[in-house]
């Protein structure tokens, strides 16, 4: 999985740097592991974009973001969720 996750991880990178907002769809839930493990690492400014989850409820998303997105300038953020 090690190897999987590095590469995923250097895809959402990429994809944050060049679009700013990624929005990443993981059906099956096989990667709940691993979102949870980056929203760790930003908290622990490791990982340099914030990362929001879905897991089910969207009021629960909405109140997540609800404070990203306000500035002039938009900031990274991977919305990660099944």
């Amino acid at each position: 999985m090690l190897i999987i996750t590095t590469y995923l991880e250097e895809k959402i990178k990429q994809k944050l740097r060049e679009q700013g907002i990624v929005i990443w769809l993981d059906k099956d839930a096989h990667y709940n592991s691993y979102v949870d493990q980056l929203i760790t690492r930003h908290r622990q400014n490791k990982f340099f974009a914030p990362v929001v989850a879905f897991r089910g409820s969207y009021l629960e998303m909405l109140f997540a973001l609800e404070s990203y997105g306000n500035g002039l300038t938009p900031e990274p953020l991977d919305i990660s969720g099944n």
